[in-house]
């Protein structure tokens, strides 16, 4: 493991320590939508993903908008993530999207 990796795992493991297991899933998938997207996404089209992600009920084809994530960026991905002034929501190198 290079010494870039074991740095990233450590924040990341930070990040993830003393959180409830569903807290701990709900940060995995939002790091996942983070890495993998083509540009930058903005604070507000997470928070709408995670609407449609944990506020949905297919049954009866609704949507609770109001359900969002009240930590911000920071207080859920700590120094992983940086909130730019437009509220775009970006890994802090670029290599870290190579190791997280």
């Amino acid at each position: 493991m290079t010494l870039l990796k074991k740095r990233y795992k450590r924040v990341l493991d930070r990040v993830l320590e003393s959180r409830s297991d569903k807290t701990v899933s709900r940060v995995r998938l939002i790091l996942g939508w983070i890495v993998c997207a083509k540009r930058p996404l903005r604070w507000r089209e997470i928070q709408g993903a995670v609407s449609i992600n944990m506020g949905c009920d297919m049954d009866q084809q609704q949507i609770d908008y109001e359900r969002k994530l009240l930590e911000s960026p920071k207080e859920l991905f700590a120094s992983l993530v940086e909130l730019d002034y437009d509220g775009t929501v970006q890994l802090i190198h670029e290599t870290a999207r190579e190791q997280v």
